[in-house]
């Protein structure tokens, strides 16, 4: 089956592209890194009550069962905050790319109306 770049969906009407906005993207770059820069202080609080609770439970199970609540705590907002920073780099990247592509076709629109 061909696709015909005219249409979207069924034939529902005619395709008009899209556009980036480089912006747009470096903006949600920097709210991914805002983010994982205030995932510390959750993690603070989390092991500050943690640490106080293990500290009455000793010889009790919950002990045990809230150091390994702590670990998986801290190994999934690393796992998170890896997630987020790769995110922030990609959309850096992608908005990078846009500019650079703007820019690489506005040279050579420029070029191609320069008298020979």
């Amino acid at each position: 089956m061909r696709f015909d770049v005219t249409t979207w969906g069924n034939g529902m009407g005619p395709w008009r592209g899209f556009q980036v906005d480089p912006s747009t993207l470096v903006v949600g770059a920097a709210a991914c890194r805002d983010l994982r820069g205030s995932m510390g202080t959750g993690l603070a609080d989390v092991e500050a009550g943690s640490t106080t609770a293990q500290a009455g439970l000793a010889g009790w199970r919950t002990r045990r069962a809230l150091e390994e609540l702590l670990w998986w705590w801290r190994d999934d907002l690393d796992r998170l905050g890896r997630r987020l920073d790769a995110t922030a780099d990609a959309l850096e990247a992608c908005a990078r790319g846009y500019r650079n592509a703007d820019e690489v076709g506005q040279d050579s629109f420029d070029a191609a109306l320069r008298p020979m």
